[in-house]
């Protein structure tokens, strides 16, 4: 293995909320809660800054170049990669290192729970599970998870060792200089556009050995941008606006009010129910917001195509298609959110009366007040992609399974949900029985 060698060096920047978990959880102790919060907890090294393993690194790429490369990479692949395959199994010439951050700050004070937690780039973001039959967000099911703030700045190095060929150098040569055009998604929930990164600067630098047993560095070589390749089949854009009170409600703020700023709970100013937000003035609108309120849309959508065409089981009809568009314990989801930004907006405080549950009706001298935001405008990238799918055996090696391509129902699925999208709108975030949250398509800035 000593020889002569490629260095690659790579600088990437968080793009949205990163959650590369460890697998444990820990907890801290929120006043007004009766018990302990816990939550999923993020790498990180041993000065406590944000880490991404090299495992999930390599992974990542190895399936975004799969992806790209469609169609006839398999042995190149294999010969950057490795494979594990019995018979076949190999080392392969491309060696990744873990990705540091160096000084990466504390997390902006408004974030959830970020003062609270009290370390680099980190906060804690409450999320709904989704039932899996329904495509809908289980009433009173909370989960808590750690997660890296958008902007994050890591590096990495990787090495292309001496027993690979010239083919794999130019291999990888083109699979950075996509990922230095398209970025890479990471982490957990990466359909739902969680764990965005940007490649921001790469290089490639020669190490020759000399017949002096010494290692000789070469001239650095900065990789240009290379557009991607085959795995998005179709790209639909959005510019939507919200004209009515938008927000996800944070609950650190309902936790942690009185312990905060007590002075002003007395006087009764502040809203009993706060936005999520980055700033004063922008919104925290996480993917899986987005993406539980897409697939309840699509359910609903797709299960009244089914009834309209007189299927006698509605719901196994439009099953299929559901699993593969937003993904099942089986299938990686084909629908990614590309893109997913939201604007600032205007702080709005709304004053209503609270509503007994029984009887519909107001209750006496009960009144609270939602802190939210006017004017937010959100621009949403849907992609439908190829997906290459594992599937393990008993007893077997993982194998691909044949069947790449989306499914026609795929392709109508998705066309049906964007044009709804595009006449209808989207309803997002908390209140939208009320009014809440109404996304509709942005005429006035649709250029």
């Amino acid at each position: 293995m000593f020889g002569s060698r490629t260095e690659i060096h790579c600088e990437i920047e968080t793009v949205t909320p990163l959650h590369c978990g460890t697998g444990e959880f820990d907890n801290c102790t929120v006043q007004q809660r009766n018990e302990p919060l816990n939550f999923a907890t993020v790498q990180r090294d041993g000065n406590g800054n944000p880490y991404l393993a090299a495992t999930g690194l390599k992974g990542a790429i190895r399936a975004f170049a799969e992806n790209e490369f469609f169609d006839d990479s398999s042995a190149a692949l294999t010969s950057l990669f490795g494979t594990t395959e019995a018979d076949v199994a190999r080392m392969g010439s491309l060696a990744i290192y873990g990705a540091t951050s160096a000084n990466p700050g504390k997390a902006a004070e408004v974030l959830p729970y970020a003062g609270l937690l009290n370390r680099p780039a980190g906060y804690i973001a409450a999320r709904t599970a989704i039932d899996g039959a329904a495509g809908v967000a289980d009433d009173h099911k909370l989960f808590f998870q750690e997660l890296i703030q958008p902007g994050t700045k890591f590096s990495f190095r990787c090495l292309l060792l001496s027993h690979g060929s010239e083919a794999d150098i130019l291999l990888a040569e083109e699979i950075f200089a996509r990922l230095l055009q398209g970025g890479l998604a990471l982490g957990k929930s990466r359909a739902d556009g969680q764990g965005q990164v940007r490649f921001k600067k790469v290089t490639f630098t020669a190490w020759t050995l000399g017949d002096d047993g010494v290692l000789r560095r070469g001239a650095e070589r900065a990789i240009v941008p290379e557009k991607a390749g085959t795995s998005t089949i179709e790209m639909r854009s959005f510019k939507l606006t919200c004209d009515t009170p938008f927000l996800v409600q944070d609950s650190s703020q309902s936790d942690m009010r009185d312990a905060r700023n007590p002075e002003r709970q007395k006087k009764g100013s502040a809203p009993q129910i706060q936005a999520q937000k980055s700033s004063a003035r922008q919104p925290l609108l996480s993917g899986s917001s987005v993406s539980g309120a897409l697939k309840a849309r699509a359910t609903w959508l797709w299960r009244r195509h089914f009834l309209q065409k007189g299927a006698s089981d509605v719901e196994a009809a439009a099953k299929p298609a559901l699993d593969r568009l937003f993904g099942s314990l089986a299938n990686m989801a084909l629908l990614h959110i590309s893109r997913c930004d939201v604007s600032e907006g205007e702080p709005f405080e709304i004053t209503s009366v609270k509503l007994d549950r029984f009887t519909g009706g107001p209750v006496d001298n009960a009144l609270f007040t939602t802190g939210a935001f006017t004017g937010v405008r959100l621009k949403l990238e849907l992609a439908l992609t190829r997906r290459r799918n594992f599937e393990p055996e008993r007893g077997m090696p993982p194998a691909r399974k044949p069947d790449f391509e989306p499914m026609p129902d795929d392709l109508d699925l998705f066309k049906l949900l964007c044009d709804d999208i595009e006449k209808n709108g989207l309803d997002l975030g908390a209140g939208s029985s009320k009014g809440f949250g109404w996304f509709v398509k942005d005429r006035a800035h649709a250029a």
